[in-house]
């Protein structure tokens, strides 16, 4: 049950930060890509933090 967890709040956070740097994308494209690029680090972190866990 623990995996799942941990898949879906990974999964939510990608979803989050796309849909984010998405919003922001005809406006300001330096705003988004900074959005996509800290969703990018913020998932790749929280998916370290589990894979050393389990």
């Amino acid at each position: 049950m623990k995996g799942w967890h941990a898949a879906l709040t990974a999964f939510g956070i990608w979803i989050l930060s796309s849909l984010l740097s998405i919003a922001y994308v005809g406006s300001h494209p330096l705003l988004s890509l900074g959005i996509a690029v800290t969703g990018g680090v913020a998932l790749g972190i929280f998916s370290s933090r589990n894979s050393r866990a389990s």
